[in-house]
């Protein structure tokens, strides 16, 4: 995949598997009832991950690039919308169950008037992780004594 052959060349460009690059895109057929257009978006998602400390200390950037967008409160076609991520995760334990996240999200959002907006999310989490092999002992069965 591109995606693949992109990190490849990167990983052997920095002489390091400690970066990782991801892409994806996407398209979406979208109704918008009360702007009376019919807009195909299409996104492109984009980032790499990278690890410091041992791998305690995970860092990922990338965003999305929304392209082929209509704003329809002045008639004109933005076309383009940039909305970056990026979020920090230091392992609290060596084995990565618990973690302090900080994060900025931002993605695009659908207005009432404004058309095609820009919404930003940032905060600080504690997160717990625990792995599970089956559903049944995900729903607390097959407890081990």
């Amino acid at each position: 995949t591109l995606s693949s052959s992109l990190n490849n060349w990167l990983q052997k460009l920095l002489k390091t598997d400690q970066v990782n690059l991801y892409t994806n895109i996407n398209t979406s057929d979208f109704n918008f009832d009360k702007l009376t257009e019919k807009q195909i978006q299409n996104l492109g998602n984009f980032g790499f991950k990278t690890s410091f400390l041992n791998n305690r200390l995970l860092i990922n950037f990338g965003g999305n690039v929304d392209y082929n967008l209509i704003q329809s409160s002045n008639n004109s076609n933005t076309n383009f919308l940039f909305t970056p991520d990026v979020s920090f995760e230091y392992l609290i334990t060596p084995d990565g169950k618990f973690r302090v996240v900080g994060f900025n999200r931002s993605d695009a959002g659908i207005g009432d008037i404004a058309g095609i907006t820009r919404r930003n999310r940032t905060g600080i989490l504690l997160s717990y992780r625990k792995d599970f092999d089956t559903f049944t002992e995900f729903f607390g069965g097959d407890k081990k004594r």
